[in-house]
């Protein structure tokens, strides 16, 4: 008998998730869920199937990224191609199961259809006229957009069938779907040329779960911000840097963490040879064509630094619940008390922010090439979103994903790898009762399991800094 192959069992485990999201959905009878938890003992065997099927296609990715550096037949472009292609289209077919932000994205976008309210400022009623308020978690209800106007854009076509739930989210799913097909394509293209990653490296980001679960099964807004860092990285190639910071422009308008990768490819271009007067016109030109995209996409909600208040409140705020920030919380907590453990929690995080948007800069200054570039921005964007940013989700990996495609390092790209799948466990909280003591214990095991298998898979570098005699015997 013919074995499995890594292709078929990522399949399968596409499939499984698929197929429980619509178990879920006819068991608790509502659409978010946020709202409608399965009956015990449903949800330990869903959370069970959901952690076996991560795993799965943990291992499985693993294995189909080996074959593609070891240059199997089997891993032809064509043949990756396809693969990836496939697991979007299944995945499209999942219901909301991990989160319900598809919702309250919606929500926001039926605003530029049928204009009622600013959705950055939020004023009362807030979304309660919403044809999707009865979809909402009720603290979304009167929060205002924290993403930028560019996905309200994009699934604003999706909202105008607000009047029918499955057909905005057909809609709304075929958008992600387009986007994550185009990432994809993007990437191919990027990685197959003469001197492009390889193989290897599309694989890693092409069939990553975190693509096609979060992206185009989960429709969130950061497939729309990986979409665009894709075609920067074909476009930033190109003669000129007008239309690749556009794109940068593009991806700030839809989510205001691209600023940072964005500030980046601005000191690069300061940093490159040539005359004073030559560089500072580059980074000019490029700096207005990414300021002049951003208030273009700002300006019909613009009604002074209130519209941008609340999403930098956000990016300023710290809470432990970020999965690091959460073991740090909890290490502080009996020292310091809670509220203490959090006030250096924030003053922690903003020293974190601001070191890495220092080293950033350095970094891309300092970089010989646009690889190098981009792969300095996935590693930099990686730290922030793990450790700086006040709230971690397994989605805001995508377009660290994206760029990774330049990690030429195997082994800073398989831990990319690694941590990205294992951290969707931490979804899986979801599946569970809100308060139930199975759901607490469950967080506090996928928070422990990630960290431990991410710094599992980094050992070998982790044992070349703590033996100062590795680097010189290499």
């Amino acid at each position: 008998m013919k074995r499995a192959t890594p292709a078929v069992w990522l399949a399968a485990g596409a499939a499984f998730l698929v197929a429980w999201s619509w178990v879920r959905l006819l068991v608790s009878g509502h659409p978010s869920p946020d709202l409608g938890a399965l009956p015990f003992p449903l949800d330990l065997v869903g959370t069970a199937g959901f952690v076996a099927a991560v795993l799965v296609c943990l291992w499985a990715h693993l294995g189909r990224v080996a074959q593609a550096a070891a240059g199997s037949a089997a891993t032809g472009w064509r043949e990756l191609t396809r693969e990836a292609l496939g697991l979007v289209l299944l995945a499209s077919a999942m219901l909301p199961l991990l989160s319900g932000d598809l919702f309250s994205v919606l929500a926001y976008a039926e605003l530029l259809v049928r204009p009622s309210v600013d959705p950055f400022t939020l004023p009362a009623p807030g979304l309660a006229g919403s044809s999707f308020a009865p979809f909402l978690s009720p603290r979304w209800r009167e929060a205002p957009c924290l993403y930028g106007p560019l996905p309200l854009v994009f699934w604003s076509s999706a909202a105008r069938f607000a009047g029918s739930l499955p057909a905005a989210l057909a809609v709304a799913k075929l958008l992600a779907v387009g986007a994550a097909a185009a990432t994809i394509a993007l990437l191919r293209r990027y990685c197959s040329r003469p001197e492009g990653p390889g193989p290897a490296a599309f694989a890693a980001v092409a069939l990553s779960p975190v693509l096609w679960v979060e992206g185009a099964g989960q429709a969130h807004v950061d497939v729309l911000v990986g979409l665009l860092f894709a075609a920067w990285l074909l476009a930033a190639r190109r003669p000129g840097v007008v239309f690749a910071s556009a794109l940068l422009g593009a991806a700030v308008a839809s989510k205001l963490t691209a600023a940072l990768p964005a500030g980046m490819y601005l000191a690069y271009l300061a940093g490159r040879p040539g005359a004073l007067p030559a560089r500072l016109g580059r980074v000019a030109a490029a700096a207005s064509a990414l300021g002049l995209v951003v208030a273009f996409a700002y300006w019909p909600f613009w009604s002074g630094l209130d519209t941008l208040r609340v999403p930098l409140a956000f990016l300023a705020e710290r809470r432990p619940t970020n999965s690091l920030g959460e073991i740090a919380f909890v290490a502080m907590r009996p020292i310091l008390g809670s509220a203490a453990a959090t006030a250096a929690l924030s003053s922690l995080g903003t020293l974190l922010t601001a070191g890495l948007a220092l080293v950033g800069a350095v970094l891309a200054f300092r970089a010989p090439g646009l690889s190098a570039l981009a792969g300095a921005m996935a590693g930099v964007s990686l730290l922030a979103t793990t450790l700086a940013a006040p709230v971690f989700h397994p989605w805001y990996l995508i377009p660290c994903l994206v760029l990774s495609v330049e990690l030429r390092d195997p082994v800073w790209r398989d831990w990319l790898l690694r941590f990205g799948t294992l951290s969707l466990l931490a979804d899986g909280t979801v599946l569970l009762a809100y308060g139930s003591t199975a759901r607490a214990v469950y967080g506090a095991l996928a928070v422990v399991v990630v960290v431990a298998a991410s710094l599992h898979g980094i050992r070998p570098r982790l044992r070349r800094l703590l033996d100062p005699g590795a680097r010189v015997r290499a």
